[in-house]
């Protein structure tokens, strides 16, 4: 008797992709783009400002979404004064 195939899917590495092809990318991947933690990623996801699915307690982002994500520049906004 064979035991049945037991295959663990794989996150799907970045690579450069037509505008059309979507690439869901880990926080890890996601974030070594960005030049930020995968902590900060996970912080820019639950606020709301990077679109990302939840599988299990992993975060999944479709390139699309990265394309569209404009970060916020550095520091502290400028003061009133």
């Amino acid at each position: 008797m064979s035991r049945p195939s037991t295959t663990v899917p794989r996150a799907v590495h970045w690579r450069e992709q037509t505008e059309e092809e979507a690439v869901e990318l880990t926080t890890a991947q996601v974030a070594t783009k960005l030049g930020v933690s995968t902590r900060r990623v996970r912080a820019l996801i639950v606020a709301g400002r990077l679109k990302a699915r939840k599988i299990g307690r992993d975060y999944l982002i479709d390139s699309r979404d990265l394309a569209k994500f404009t970060p916020l520049p550095p520091g502290r906004p400028a003061g009133k004064g």
